[in-house]
């Protein structure tokens, strides 16, 4: 698992590993004949094949062996003789390879994996381009594990997943034969699949053996220890250069003064990292409401034939912390839309509380930004009388420095854009 504070340069890493980025200086070796794959958090459009089609093509190379099984089957219905003879040996060869690939079950697979990144059936054959950003990267996504490179390099890859999805992911990541690399900032998935941490920092990529919680601890151990000599270094070189102060023009104890500079050159510095910042902030207290802050009756929605909610009801109560989970396509956004009041039910009533006002993050909510803006513009542009002295304080509570806020939305990474 590869972690570090946003902007630190993890997808930068993965993207160098694979070609994608030229490093200013050093080089990449990659032993001859190792497949790499490689899920960004972004993709390019997918269109034109439908999402079955797009995942068998993680399976090229088997998908291609059983075209040369066919054509050989082809050309044994036409063959006599010697000729029969030596086409039934390669067939035989070949037919035994793809077999042992699994290529007769190839269907299967591509449809096993589908179903455990949340399709369903009836959706293996739409188009991709009729598909959501986050369902086009679950295809991805599938083509990748499909694919089962030696070296398989994932961006994020719970994203875009339920529940469900990212369970069945973890079991799958626990069987892989190959090497994994991974970003992710989901604490327990981290813990179910990681064997190593490797953390990047502004010193490099330091590795710990075992899983986040293992270091997390390691690295505290680590830091205490450094501390501590640290403390005792600092302890050390004011000794020696009280000592040089006082009897640095004493001619008696030049010999002494000079052993005591070397020794103060030759010192190998303990060097501390700063402590990782952390996002410090405190919500405003909204305005009294009331007790029921909003009631949804008899709500109705349906995307085409499909029906999200015949009859709906529910109240959020003041004061409570709810975690929405359900199945894939059970409609657990369309559910928060309905609510924040960004998207309207087919029927039914939606009613806020007394006082209550529904702030809404979206799960995309960073598509809205315009990359040409800075941190500093685009803030400022949804606030109102904050001046600039107090928007970059607001800023510098969620780990926005001086210089950060100048920077375009272009050029942040994508846990810098959520900030």
């Amino acid at each position: 698992g590869l972690v570090g504070p946003n902007g630190a340069g993890k997808s930068t890493l993965v993207k160098i590993i694979t070609g994608e980025v030229v490093p200013d200086f050093g080089d990449v070796r990659i032993a001859r004949g190792l497949t790499v794959g490689y899920l960004p958090q972004e993709i390019a459009q997918l269109a034109g094949r439908s999402v079955r089609e797009e995942a068998r093509e993680g399976l090229r190379g088997l998908l291609e062996m059983g075209e040369r099984v066919r054509a050989m089957e082809h050309a044994l219905a036409g063959a006599r003789g010697a000729e029969a003879e030596r086409l039934m040996g390669e067939y035989g060869e070949l037919q035994a390879r793809f077999e042992a690939a699994g290529g007769f079950a190839l269907e299967h697979k591509v449809e096993e994996v589908l179903s455990g990144l949340g399709f369903k059936a009836d959706r293996f054959d739409v188009d991709c381009g009729t598909l959501s950003g986050g369902w086009q990267m679950r295809v991805a996504l599938a083509r990748l594990l499909l694919m089962r490179p030696d070296v398989l390099l994932l961006d994020e890859p719970t994203n875009h997943l339920d529940l469900e999805s990212v369970v069945w992911l973890e079991q799958f990541l626990q069987q892989y034969p190959g090497s994994l690399v991974f970003i992710s900032h989901d604490r327990w998935f981290l813990n179910r699949i990681a064997t190593h941490i490797a953390e990047l920092g502004t010193g490099g990529v330091r590795v710990y053996t075992g899983d986040f919680d293992a270091y997390v601890d390691q690295a505290a151990a680590e830091r205490a220890l450094l501390e501590r000599q640290l403390k005792n270094q600092k302890r050390q070189v004011a000794q020696l250069e009280r000592f040089i102060d006082r009897f640095r023009y004493k001619a008696s104890k030049a010999r002494q003064v000079q052993s005591r500079l070397k020794a103060l050159e030759k010192l190998d510095r303990v060097e501390l990292a700063a402590d990782r910042r952390t996002v410090r902030i405190q919500l405003p207290e909204p305005p009294k409401s009331g007790r029921v802050v909003l009631t949804l009756r008899n709500i109705h929605k349906r995307y085409g034939d499909n029906p999200i909610y015949a009859g709906l009801d529910c109240e959020l109560i003041r004061g409570r912390h709810i975690a929405l989970v359900g199945s894939n396509g059970a409609g657990k956004t369309t559910l928060l839309k309905i609510m924040a009041g960004v998207l309207e039910p087919d029927s039914g009533h939606r009613e806020p509380g007394f006082q209550a006002r529904p702030y809404y993050f979206a799960q995309h909510q960073v598509e809205v930004l315009d990359e040409r803006d800075t941190v500093l513009t685009s803030v400022g542009e949804v606030v109102d009388g904050l001046s600039p002295t107090a928007l970059r304080a607001a800023l510098g509570a969620f780990l926005f420095s001086e210089t950060d806020v100048d920077k375009t939305i272009g050029v942040l990474s994508g846990g810098e854009r959520n900030r």
